[in-house]
């Protein structure tokens, strides 16, 4: 069970960041008739659209946090250090094939 979600973002071209990349707040889970995860930050990169190679990739990473007040799990005492990834996309940018 994870207490807190947050997305790691970036853009890279040729298997090369071209920046740090970005990580977005750390939020929880709400529940409607089941859990959401629900982002409403805007994310802005330090690049203009214009200035990135047709062939740029956007990644994200989603982590999750555990809950630290979950002990009933059968591998409870194992110590898990920092979040864990959970999901991750790249998918380009642009469709410059003709």
């Amino acid at each position: 069970n994870y207490e807190k979600y947050y997305l790691i973002c970036s853009l890279s071209h040729n298997g090369k960041d071209l920046f740090k990349p970005i990580q977005s707040k750390k939020v929880g889970t709400y529940k409607n008739f089941f859990y959401l995860i629900k982002w409403d930050e805007l994310i802005i990169f330090p690049i203009q659209i214009s200035q990135l190679p047709l062939e740029s990739l956007l990644h994200l990473t989603l982590f999750g946090i555990l809950n630290q007040s979950s002990g009933s799990s059968p591998d409870s005492n194992k110590q898990r250090k920092g979040p864990e990834a959970l999901g991750k996309v790249s998918l380009p940018l642009f469709d410059f094939k003709r």
